[in-house]
């Protein structure tokens, strides 16, 4: 295989990395967010951004928003409709110990 093809399977295998075009859709989020004047904390930036962490192709289980595996992560269910979240992707700061219900 010549330099070029190599190149090129390396742009398309990064390119299809679930946890990376995860992470630059956040992030252009972000800075579309922040370019239109709204003040985005650091906190949230953390918790939007961890949402990239995770592997997604060794996952059983993924969470609704982010479809990234909720395997060995804290994940809240939907009392309605059962699908799972990130507790950081529907932006709770921890599980909910009562009945809660996911916006979809």
């Amino acid at each position: 295989m010549g330099a070029m093809e190599s190149e090129l399977m390396r742009v398309t295998q990064k390119q299809t990395d679930p946890g990376e075009y995860q992470r630059n859709a956040v992030e252009a989020s972000i800075a579309q967010m922040e370019a239109a004047g709204v003040a985005v904390p650091d906190t949230m930036k953390e918790a939007l951004l961890s949402c990239c962490a995770a592997d997604a192709d060794d996952a059983d289980l993924e969470c609704a928003t982010c479809k990234l595996g909720v395997n060995g992560d804290e994940y809240v269910a939907c009392d309605e409709c059962n699908l799972l979240h990130h507790p950081r992707c529907v932006m709770l700061l921890e599980v909910p110990e009562c009945d809660w219900k996911c916006a979809k």
